[in-house]
């Protein structure tokens, strides 16, 4: 047979090379007595010609990657006339096959994505109606792709669910919410994370927390017991605090200092200062502050050295106790200054808590017992500690009466005598 003398040749003249008269078939064309490929002939579209005519000079059918254009009988590729998407087709206008999964053939000859006919859900379908594979937030269902958050069975905080397991679950939360482990369903951090805002959407690691929390190892803790005196912060560890926990403090390069350790500041007499530490608003109650510099002076530098706290350089508010009181003026004053002579300490300015000799203390007040009218003119020193007004000394030429508390002349019981000592009958000078 002819094929057998020359390949793909149905008809020839002799035997050997270049004696076909008539290839197998169209797939074929003659050349010079000899059977080429249409795909390897040069004068048609190089590889996309599948069948042709016998002269070889017309392609009649192309690749099914291909398309013939009748007009000048070149092959065009599919993908080119058409979309990057179409793999065969009939026509410029006619895809037959798609992308596989990811695009369908559309009822008017287009490749559509799954998404066109479906949901955006869908990533690869097996047709315009049926799905295979679902994107991120939706789980697949009848060849459909169904969105998470709106499913009945799960809430609405629902990112990403599964049915993997043999029901419908939920493997992502938003961000304050995390999956529960046996139910599937998403839960709040805060039901297990005291203060936690948003927790990782999986587990209970806690991402962020309520103000003046920081998460550390997952949980939410006081910024303040992360870091001294601190109240806000932006990390764990020393460094890291952005708010003090009060004025008493300022921060400095991510810590909580003394405002009374601060150099800058009056050393140890700075209460409260500024964050910064660069000015003190509030000293020790035993220093005052002068406004004009920010400094704090000791009250009794500015007062005087009884004065023990002030408001101001010109008011002190507590003074050396019992010896001094708080005046109106804002001064501190001897007890003397509004009581009598005899006062030694008081409690305040019309109160006197202890009296000298030669008083007794009676209503807060200090009396002369010379005046006393219940004692003698001659009564030196008196006492009430007896329960009753008695006179302890009395002047040199009197003594104390034993059971009357009263000054008596020595000569009354001393006869000739004319001095005493003051106390007990015993004469220290004669007549």
């Amino acid at each position: 047979m002819c094929q057998d003398l020359m390949s793909n040749c149905r008809e020839c003249n002799g035997v050997g090379p270049s004696q076909c008269t008539l290839c197998n078939n169209t797939h074929y064309y003659l050349s010079g007595g000899d059977c080429l490929s249409c795909s390897s002939n040069a004068a048609l579209p190089l590889g996309a010609c599948d069948e042709c005519t016998m002269d070889g000079a017309t392609c009649t059918v192309c690749l099914t990657t291909h398309f013939l254009n009748n007009t000048d009988g070149y092959c065009y590729l599919c993908s080119v006339a058409l979309t990057a998407n179409c793999l065969t087709c009939s026509s410029n206008t006619t895809c037959l096959t798609c992308s596989p999964l990811t695009h369908f053939v559309h009822t008017d000859g287009t490749c559509q994505l799954c998404s066109f006919s479906l949901t955006s859900y869908c990533t690869a379908c097996s047709s315009s109606l049926v799905c295979v594979t679902c994107s991120a937030g939706s789980y697949l269902s009848g060849g459909q792709c169904l969105e998470c958050g709106l499913e009945a069975t799960l809430t609405s905080d629902c990112l990403e669910c599964s049915t993997s397991s043999g029901s419908l679950k939920c493997t992502l939360c938003t961000a304050n919410f995390f999956v529960g482990v046996s139910s599937g369903l998403c839960a709040a951090c805060s039901t297990v994370l005291s203060y936690c805002l948003t927790c990782n959407g999986i587990t209970t690691t806690c991402l962020t927390c309520a103000n003046t929390y920081w998460p550390s190892v997952g949980v939410c803790t006081l910024c303040q017991d992360l870091m001294s005196n601190c109240r806000e912060c932006n990390g764990v560890g020393p460094s890291q605090c952005t708010l003090c926990n009060n004025t008493h403090y300022y921060l400095s390069g991510g810590d909580c200092l003394s405002c009374s350790s601060n150099a800058a500041l009056p050393l140890g007499a700075c209460d409260e200062c500024t964050m910064d530490g660069a000015t003190c608003t509030v000293c020790l109650t035993t220093h005052f502050l002068n406004n004009t510099d920010g400094y704090c002076y000791l009250c009794s530098v500015a007062l005087t050295a009884n004065c023990l706290t002030c408001s101001s350089n010109t008011t002190c508010l507590t003074c050396s106790p019992l010896t001094h009181f708080v005046h109106t003026d804002g001064t501190c004053q001897l007890c003397s200054f509004s009581l009598t002579s005899y006062c030694t300490a008081c409690s305040s300015s019309l109160v006197c808590v202890t009296c000298s000799a030669g008083s007794y203390l009676s209503g807060g007040q200090c009396l002369e017992c010379g005046l006393e009218a219940t004692l003698t003119s001659d009564c030196l020193e008196c006492s009430t500690s007896s329960g009753s007004l008695k006179c302890t000394l009395c002047t040199a030429n009197f003594f104390v009466g034993v059971s009357s508390g009263l000054c008596a002349a020595c000569s009354t019981v001393l006869s000739y005598c004319l001095t005493c000592n003051g106390i007990t009958t015993t004469c220290t000078a004669c007549n």
